[in-house]
Parts: C-alpha cells; sequence; structure tokens
C-alpha cells in the first residue's frame, strides 16, 4: 500500500512539473497531491473536475463531478447537449446521473497503468489534452466556470 501511495505522490509531483513547463496550458490546479487524485480549478462550487488514478483497475480518469446536485438541473442540463460536449472532446463519456445522490459525474476513463514510470510523459500528455478538452467543452454551458 505504501508503495501506491508513494507512486500515486510522484505521479503528481511529476505531473505538476510537466504542466509548469508547458506555458500555454489552461490548467489550473486547485490543490496538492490528495493521492489518488487531483482537482482542477473551474471557479464553482457546483462543479469539480477531478483527475483520478486506480491502481487496482488500472485506470485514469477524468472527471467532471457534480456535487449538490440532489435534483439533476446541472447534469440535465449538460446532458442535453450531451452530442455537442462529446463531439468537442471527441470521445464516448460516462454519464453517471446517480439517482439518489446529491452527485452526478461525466467521465473519461484510460485503461492504463501509471505504476510504470516509462509511460508518464504519455500519460501525462493525456490528461493534459483531455482535460483541457473538457474544460472547452464544458465551459459554454456555463456551470460557473
Amino acid at each position: 500500500m505504501q508503495d501506491i501511495l508513494s507512486t500515486e505522490k510522484e505521479f503528481w509531483l511529476c505531473f505538476i512539473d510537466f504542466l509548469k513547463r508547458r506555458s500555454s496550458t489552461i490548467l489550473s490546479l486547485r490543490h496538492n497531491v490528495h493521492a489518488n487524485w487531483m482537482a482542477i480549478a473551474l471557479g464553482s462550487s457546483d462543479a469539480k473536475m477531478n483527475i483520478l488514478l486506480n491502481s487496482k483497475n488500472k485506470t485514469i480518469k477524468v472527471q467532471l463531478r457534480m456535487n449538490n446536485d440532489e435534483d439533476k438541473h446541472i447534469f440535465d442540463s449538460l446532458y442535453k447537449n450531451k452530442v455537442q460536449i462529446e463531439n468537442i472532446i471527441d470521445e464516448q463519456l460516462e454519464w453517471r446521473r446517480l439517482e439518489g445522490y446529491k452527485l452526478s459525474s461525466v467521465d473519461l476513463t484510460l485503461k492504463a497503468d501509471f505504476t510504470d514510470k516509462a509511460s508518464w510523459t504519455n500519460l501525462f500528455e493525456w490528461i493534459r489534452f483531455h482535460t483541457e478538452k473538457f474544460l472547452k467543452a464544458f465551459y459554454p454551458w456555463n456551470i460557473s466556470m
């Protein structure tokens, strides 16, 4: 367990360094390292963008997470524009309404082993590219980004 935690921390620190070397990036990191996830600032308390690492499933996920969306107004508004959003991102997304919960999300998942350090540069580029696409795709529907 400790090995995974230290690998996650090293992954995020190297990712932050990767972003700093790319002055054109529009990403603004909200928090420091949180083990298996990192938040991207959106300027909203209604929605958050997260990047999640899953060592068990060997996946990396870019996620738009809507908190306090018990009545699902934010999710439903975005879902009405699903085709346009997915066209901008150029990927099929997982739309999770999560009935009975305050939370809902829109996810893009990559099968990848983030513990393989030789793949990090490619993974960092995938994360950067798709997170920026998320920002561009969801911004027109103004969830206070």
